[in-house]
């Protein structure tokens, strides 16, 4: 049987006896027929480390203590800055206390004591390699668990990547029904703005604006759902719900309308004569939320009236007058730290029912709130 199940994996034996270099091998002989792992030999220690400088693989080390040239000890030494990537067996024919509390202190990982018995030898090399398999997988792991949160740091912000990826919700971006917040953000006059600066300056104008715009809805809990150009959607709440997702959204408006005010005063010179305003439409409701797409591109969308309502909302905006409209159970939603006034229209394009719509002024910061 082999001593690991997958590999292969590089031991290197660093020994000045002609007999050690046979007994590893016939020691380990269906494990190299097997390709668990494979050996390399060095008779002392300058040779071991110039060999290790031109094998990265090796994973593990045999060592013996007492060698010419360079001996266990210095050779250890020489390894302080690559300890943590080996496995370092000692060996000797000088099996005392000292010897063996000497290796542990610089770093060794186990002990042998010759003359080497052959169960003593299989199973201390195989703890060693079993050792550098686990620490492998676990890093494998670690650098899988980053790039699953990268990957989720394009949908949402930071802790809410991070709750995802501690909680194991990354199941529901498959998608379900979700109560979710949707804000809509609309650049005004933004075709006007095309037609008179080159293409190239539109772009640089829009790579200033919206690292700023995202990082305040996501600072919020908000996610980046979609930018369309002039437009950007972002959704509070899904995948992961709070009592503060409607809040939220509204405050990051608010933000987001005194960032605009501020850019205005330092705006570039290519757009010293045009006045930089957005539209903003935030509604509440019941969204669909998951996965779109094929296994060639896939995207974690929403999809429902709801988004089509903020959209409307932010055209009303226009006609308004006011930056920022959000409807009755937005407001309801985000409680008494909303301050705003309502605003009469006829009724919203495609929608049959009669929607409250709301003026937002300012946002008190909740902790500041008397809770009675």
């Amino acid at each position: 049987m082999s001593i690991l199940e997958h590999g292969p994996y590089t031991i290197l034996v660093v020994d000045d006896e002609p007999d050690v270099r046979e007994l590893f091998l016939q020691s380990f002989t269906s494990d190299i027929e097997n390709g668990t792992f494979s050996f390399l030999f060095a008779s002392n220690g300058k040779q071991g480390l110039e060999i290790l400088d031109n094998n990265p693989a090796v994973r593990v080390v045999v060592l013996d203590i007492r060698m010419p040239a360079m001996d266990g000890f210095a050779f250890l030494d020489a390894l302080q800055d690559r300890i943590g990537h080996l496995k370092v067996i000692m060996s000797t024919a000088y099996g005392d206390m000292k010897n063996i509390r000497s290796a542990m202190n610089r770093g060794a990982f186990d002990f042998l004591t010759k003359p080497l018995e052959l169960p003593d030898l299989q199973a201390t090399v195989g703890k060693a390699v079993g050792a550098a398999r686990f620490d492998d997988e676990r890093k494998h792991r670690i650098e899988r668990l980053v790039e699953e949160q990268n990957i989720l740091k394009r949908y949402f912000s930071e802790d809410v990547a991070l709750e995802i990826m501690k909680h194991g919700h990354s199941d529901r971006m498959i998608g379900e029904n979700h109560t979710a917040t949707i804000l809509f953000l609309d650049i005004r006059d933004f075709t006007k703005l095309s037609e008179r600066i080159p293409a190239m300056q539109v772009a640089e104008f829009l790579n200033l604006l919206y690292p700023d715009i995202m990082e305040l809805i996501l600072g919020r809990r908000g996610s980046i759902n979609k930018i369309i150009g002039d437009a950007i959607v972002a959704t509070f709440g899904v995948p992961i719900h709070s009592d503060k997702d409607a809040y939220n959204a509204v405050e990051a408006a608010v933000a987001i309308r005194d960032y605009v005010e501020r850019f205005n005063k330092f705006r570039p010179p290519f757009l010293e004569d045009f006045q930089i305003r957005v539209g903003i439409g935030i509604t509440t409701g019941t969204v669909f939320a998951g996965n779109i797409g094929s296994f060639r591109r896939l995207e974690y969308t929403v999809i429902g009236d709801l988004v089509n309502t903020a959209s409307r909302l932010q055209n009303l905006t226009k006609k308004t007058y006011v930056d920022i409209l959000i409807d009755g159970p937005t407001l309801a939603a985000a409680g008494s730290a909303v301050e705003t006034k309502p605003v009469r229209v006829k009724s919203i394009r495609g929608k049959s029912e009669r929607v409250d719509i709301y003026a937002v002024t300012t946002v008190k910061k909740k902790d500041s709130l008397t809770i009675f």
